[in-house]
């Protein structure tokens, strides 16, 4: 009877008769024991078919009992940070709508970067300076180094770009061309302009989606190679598989997410998702 949570944790992970069992505790502190085999096959990516390995004391995304619609549970791992605000949840939704227009669409997009450049920035480096007020001269608080550079993986990262230089607008911005081959889905390298000294800058990439993860890892992979060593990504959407792939090719980098979604379809689509998001911002098929 107990109803779990968003955000309870995984108490233990056990095996009985080669059957694994999951323990969910609840912010109550009941927890819940049941089987992997209880829940619907097609949602099993999500937990380990495709997905994440869970472990104790992991975090859990998103909570359905078995039997309903479905468990999605999300390893803990530090290095993703998932962006929940209420008014990012609802401009999702605003955007998952096949409804919403084109300049409807990429104008949530740019809101909810900014919203999302909010928490992403928020580790930024600072130093003090005198400033004179009207009344005395105050040490206050500036941010410190070289401006932080924005870059987008063309094309529908350019989206983002404009929201977060609304909080940032000294940053620099460079620019990634890739596109997915539709035959293989493999990224394919068209442009690359970056910012000088990427080495002393903080880069914040930005995508609306995380699917394969291949586009985001080739990116940063070029940054890498061009001296980046302090790499954000940002994406709206991402998929379990593309979280994994990513964690895998760089661990040291965080990724900050809107939402998680349930999988990629055979043609590596995410779904639910909200269609190709670089057609729907610039009107294109």
């Amino acid at each position: 009877a107990t109803k779990l949570q968003d955000d309870d944790k995984v108490i233990s992970i056990v095996c009985i008769n080669d059957q694994k069992n999951i323990v969910l505790q609840s912010k109550e502190g009941y927890f819940l024991r049941f089987p992997i085999e209880e829940i619907p096959e097609k949602k099993k990516g999500a937990i380990g078919v495709r997905g994440m390995k869970l472990e104790k004391n992991d975090t859990l995304e998103q909570v359905y009992l078995p039997g309903t619609e479905t468990i999605i549970m999300y390893n803990g791992n530090e290095n993703i940070v998932i962006c929940e605000h209420p008014l990012i949840k609802h401009k999702i939704t605003m955007l998952r709508k096949k409804e919403t227009g084109t300049n409807e669409f990429r104008a949530i997009v740019e809101e909810i970067a900014m919203l999302m450049g909010y928490e992403a920035l928020r580790g930024l480096e600072l130093e003090y300076v005198d400033v004179e007020t009207p009344l005395e001269v105050a040490s206050c608080p500036v941010i410190a180094g070289k401006k932080p550079a924005i870059v987008p993986i063309l094309r529908a990262g350019l989206g983002m770009v404009d929201g977060v230089l609304n909080i940032i607008p000294a940053a620099r911005v460079g620019h990634i061309g890739l596109y997915r081959d539709p035959k293989t889905t493999e990224p394919v390298e068209y442009y690359c302009k970056l910012p000088a000294d990427c080495s002393s800058r903080e880069v914040f990439v930005v995508d609306p989606m995380l699917a394969t993860g291949g586009s985001g890892i080739d990116a940063i992979t070029m940054l890498k190679e061009d001296g980046a060593k302090k790499v954000k990504f940002l994406c709206i959407i991402a998929a379990p598989e593309g979280i994994k792939k990513m964690q895998e090719a760089h661990p040291d980098v965080e990724i900050y997410c809107a939402k998680v979604d349930e999988k990629l379809n055979e043609i590596g689509y995410i779904v639910p998702g909200l269609g190709d998001a670089g057609d729907r911002i610039f009107g294109t098929k």
